[in-house]
């Protein structure tokens, strides 16, 4: 280490150890300190707090005060500096009393020398260095601690607010398929609170032995599970009828890479697969009267294209009853521009009528109209259109 000056806050009532104590450093070829004297704990602590030092030469024995006392000051303000005692007192005796170790060094004022002195400040600077450095690295690790565990926090209350309110039932269940946890849509389709899952078996609650193979499966493989508009019938519902559902089976591994749990998030789309059922019901009964009767129905999806194309007056008309299905409208009516544009209309959310030729092979009068479909949220998703023969 290299030499330099050492400014030293000398702190003690009895100015003659100070000359003293300034006299035997004087002694030193290197000219290395600077002795500031000060006579009270008041005093000392405006030096430290307004001045820099590289350490505080303290005497234990102040008059009404002890060194101890500043020490304790110092310490208290959070002023980082190598604190050293000058005594006259024996070693043993800050031993005897266990005098908390705040300070850095102990030094009899029977045996101050130049080299002594020197090696202490040095042992308490550098010990004051390595105490500063470990303060700094632990306030550091302290301030990332209370990121990370405010981060945690946030992303868990982020976590809890999803699970809660997000629309799909979602459960926690271990490898042996008992629940640790669902949220409260879950709880709500069998009319239960959510604590009345934890601990109890799936497969107790909603016996199903093809559902179990596939939870197996998942356990076994450590691979995902999808099913849409899977068929389900509570057994103790029966009354619901059979329900429909696209659900997921996802599994959780540990570091190991083995399964520790699984989640199921299930969407109940059982409105959505009874409506498409009755909606077929309704086209099959209307294809049956179509059929016998003379008119014909289309139906055209949202991208354009003829979706069915039925009834008797596709024969009386020399048409093909399937012969429209699969293509674009624009190209078959590419021929007949005031039907196209009917088309165009109803797709504007417009009823729109005609008298004209029919599109076959056999010269009829024929009335056509096209109506917009729409869904459940009052948006166009295709149109349909009726024909009927003109007499």
């Amino acid at each position: 280490m290299a030499k330099k000056h050492w400014r030293v806050l000398m702190v003690d009532d009895d100015e003659e150890e100070y000359i003293i104590t300034k006299e035997i450093l004087s002694g030193d070829r290197n000219n290395q300190f600077r002795i500031i004297w000060v006579s009270t704990v008041e005093a000392a602590l405006g030096e430290i707090e307004n001045d820099q030092y590289d350490a505080v030469l303290v005497d234990y024995d102040l008059g009404k005060n002890t060194g101890l006392e500043l020490l304790q000051e110092i310490h208290s303000k959070g002023l980082h500096i190598p604190l050293i005692i000058h005594t006259g007192r024996p070693i043993e005796f800050f031993e005897d009393n266990q005098i908390p170790s705040i300070y850095c060094d102990i030094i009899s004022k029977n045996d101050v020398t130049a080299p002594l002195l020197e090696q202490s400040i040095r042992y308490a600077v550098e010990r004051k260095k390595i105490e500063e450095e470990l303060r700094k690295a632990g306030a550091e690790l302290e301030v990332r601690v209370q990121e990370r565990t405010r981060e945690l926090v946030e992303a868990n209350e982020l976590f809890e607010t999803v699970f809660s309110s997000i629309n799909i039932h979602i459960a926690y269940l271990d490898p042996k398929f008992n629940f640790i946890r669902v949220n409260e849509n879950y709880a709500r389709k069998d009319e239960r609170d959510v604590s009345d899952y934890p601990g109890k078996n799936h497969f107790d609650l909603y016996p199903n032995p093809e559902n179990k193979a596939i939870f197996q499966k998942v356990v076994d493989t450590g691979e995902p599970f999808f099913a849409y508009e899977k068929a389900f019938e509570y057994a103790d519902h029966l009354e619901r009828g059979t329900t429909y559902w696209d659900w997921s089976l996802r599994p959780v591994k540990g570091d190991d890479k083995e399964v520790i749990g699984l989640v199921l998030a299930l969407v109940d789309v059982t409105g959505h697969v009874r409506a498409e059922q009755a909606k077929f019901a309704t086209e099959s009964r209307l294809i049956k009267i179509a059929d016998h009767l003379p008119i014909a129905f289309w139906a055209i999806d949202k991208n354009g294209i003829f979706t069915l194309c039925r009834g008797k007056l596709m024969e009386v008309i020399g048409l093909d009853a399937g012969c429209l299905v699969g293509k674009h409208y624009t190209k078959v009516l590419a021929n007949h521009p005031e039907t196209l544009e009917l088309v165009r209309k109803a797709f504007k959310g417009e009823e729109a009528c005609e008298i004209s030729e029919s599109l076959g092979d056999r010269a009829q009068k024929v009335e056509r109209r096209f109506f917009p479909e729409y869904n459940e949220r009052g948006e166009i998703i295709g149109v349909v259109g009726l024909s009927v023969l003109v007499e």
